[in-house]
């Protein structure tokens, strides 16, 4: 998997999305930079390094579930991670 969404990374704190690839699921879902993901795969209110963990374990063949915070309004997706030609981190 690579990088397509990119959190803020900072030690407990909630997971910011800081860029999102141009092109990738995630900006086609309309998820953008000032997003706060609420909940990733069933954990809610994860840190950036519970989510950053939780990319690396997942089987990148399968969709992932997360919930974001977009413009005051929660939204829900299950989504298929992409694969970014240059990037070597992990990401939906």
């Amino acid at each position: 998997m690579y990088v397509v969404v990119r959190t803020v990374m900072f030690a407990g704190v909630t997971a910011n999305v800081a860029d999102v690839a141009e092109g990738s699921a995630a900006a086609k879902a309309g998820i953008v930079a000032g997003d706060r993901i609420t909940s990733f795969e069933g954990k809610d209110d994860p840190s950036s390094e519970q989510v950053m963990a939780a990319l690396w374990a997942i089987d990148p063949d399968r969709k992932v579930k997360l919930k974001f915070s977009h413009a005051g309004a929660t939204k829900e997706l299950e989504i298929q991670p992409d694969v970014i030609p240059g990037q070597d981190q992990p990401g939906v």
